[in-house]
């Protein structure tokens, strides 16, 4: 397995963990790669980030395509959890967002104090004094001594994630909003050039009217020096030689 491969790997758990569906899990690996098709060159930070807020609703999903190769099933339905691990993921799905995230994110997925602030657009002493603890405390209340084994099964069901289901989804959804992409700038370019052709239709229009109206210089070449060019303001009929008298005024 490629380091590329793994990284897609890792966007798919961590968002499969983070929305709880396999399908906005495949959607938030889309969005990142339409960002980027080269997911190296984007930075694992960048990527947690863009996850987060994904799963938060903060990114406006990909447009709908047809190629569906995973419904909307919750994550259980994609691992097989034993009943500890499942009371555990039950727990955390009922915490507020930013406890549950600061959870996933620290000791689930076993993340640093930066990488975590990073992702959740946080400060450190904020998840490790208020979310975090929030989590922890309410999680070992619901399941008192067995929360310890019970991560530690939801952490080795979550080593034997089959991704590739998820995998070929968000390839697929990438591949159609290329597509969409493209077919939206054929059109508008389109647009143009019909645009294009009627500006230039009337410019064409413009210019013959201005020839068609044009006064031909030569019939001024016959005339004598000194006189006077026949035009509307000097024709014989343009005005009258007198004036007609003015009636007495009573």
């Amino acid at each position: 397995m490629d380091r590329e491969d793994a990284l897609q790997r890792r966007v798919i758990r961590l968002a499969l963990l983070l929305t709880a569906e396999p399908r906005r899990a495949a959607d938030a690996l889309a969005i990142i790669l339409s960002t980027n098709p080269d997911i190296l060159r984007i930075g694992e930070s960048r990527i947690d980030r863009m996850i987060v807020q994904h799963a938060r609703g903060e990114i406006a999903p990909l447009p709908a395509y047809s190629e569906t190769t995973v419904s909307d099933v919750p994550l259980d339905a994609v691992v097989s959890l034993t009943e500890p691990a499942r009371r555990l993921w039950d727990a955390c799905r009922t915490l507020e967002a930013q406890p549950r995230e600061a959870w996933i994110l620290r000791d689930l997925e076993e993340m640093d104090e930066i990488p975590t602030a990073r992702a959740m657009d946080c400060s450190r002493t904020a998840i490790e004094t208020v979310h975090r603890p929030t989590a922890l405390n309410l999680l070992r209340e619901a399941l008192a001594d067995d929360y310890d084994p019970a991560l530690a099964e939801l952490r080795t069901a979550l080593e034997r994630l089959d991704p590739e289901p998820m995998l070929a989804l968000a390839h697929a959804a990438r591949e159609h909003a290329i597509r969409r992409r493209r077919f939206t700038t054929l059109i508008l370019l389109g647009i143009l050039l019909v645009c294009f052709g009627i500006l230039t239709y009337i410019l064409f229009d413009l210019l013959a009217w201005d020839n068609a109206n044009e006064i031909d210089p030569s019939i001024y070449s016959n005339q004598a020096p000194g006189s006077v060019r026949p035009g509307p303001m000097n024709a014989p009929d343009s005005f009258p030689s007198q004036l007609p008298p003015t009636p007495p005024q009573r």
